[in-house]
């Protein structure tokens, strides 16, 4: 699938009509969300992989590889100039001959992951461009609501719904993961976790007393979420919530 990583440190994939990422709805050879080049998400995990690396060495007093380093330090040095935006955010895709300047959740996980490859700056902006143009009560939506592409509603035929899986559906697994970043660039006051309890709280009405008792669904409408759709209880909707509360002792 033409995985390498560039010179300029970058994990590049795909091809033509193959989708690797997590946004993979095709059907035939139409595919919804092309997302070849430089993914965002799939850099900011990368980035994540090497320093852990580096850190595990380091715990255990091994020298890690001079290479490793090396396209880490490159990687560092690459990430913002290549997928910074103007517009105060993370492009979603980047290649050789441009970008796509969509606003997706993927750019979160640049700032929720342990290690951030964004000064704080950049940081505080991503978590407020998510927070103004994807986060809703029930998770992030999957596209901003004033892109071309952008599809209100998860309905119809087979077409329909896939043609609308990644392109503004929302979308509960990746809260857990704005809230992280959120809680990251706030230093994790009081305030912070408040607000994140707060948040919580539709999610919360849902898990007791909405579609599934005791599950989360996977996905709910983009522009105005309210009831769950997809699969009624979706392992990584409720695991990642679980992560969030274990994680930060945050009680809803």
């Amino acid at each position: 699938h033409n995985i390498r990583v560039q010179e300029d440190g970058l994990l590049s994939q795909g091809a033509p009509n193959i989708q690797l990422t997590w946004m993979d709805a095709r059907i035939g050879d139409v595919v919804f969300t092309p997302r070849e080049g430089c993914p965002v998400e799939i850099n900011a995990l990368w980035y994540n992989a090497l320093r852990v690396y580096e850190h595990v060495c380091d715990r255990i007093r091994v020298q890690p590889p001079n290479r490793l380093v090396e396209v880490r330090q490159q990687l560092e040095k690459s990430f913002l100039k290549r997928f910074w935006n103007a517009g105060g955010y993370l492009n979603d895709v980047v290649t050789a001959n441009g970008h796509d300047p969509s606003v997706r959740p993927n750019q979160i996980y640049a700032v929720s992951l342990p290690f951030s490859p964004l000064p704080e700056a950049e940081a505080r902006a991503v978590v407020e461009n998510v927070r103004r143009n994807l986060v809703t009560p029930y998770g992030l939506r999957t596209l901003e609501t004033g892109h071309k592409d952008f599809k209100k509603a998860y309905t119809g035929d087979v077409w329909s719904r896939d043609a609308a899986y990644h392109q503004g559906t929302v979308w509960p697994f990746l809260l857990p993961e704005y809230y992280f970043a959120f809680l990251k660039v706030n230093n994790y006051s009081d305030e912070a976790r408040q607000e994140v309890a707060r948040g919580l709280a539709s999610l919360k009405d849902h898990f007791y007393n909405r579609e599934c008792i005791n599950g989360i669904s996977e996905i709910f409408d983009g522009l105005e979420p309210a009831n769950g759709k997809g699969c009624a209880h979706q392992a990584w909707s409720v695991s990642n919530i679980i992560l969030l509360l274990l994680k930060t002792g945050i009680s809803v």
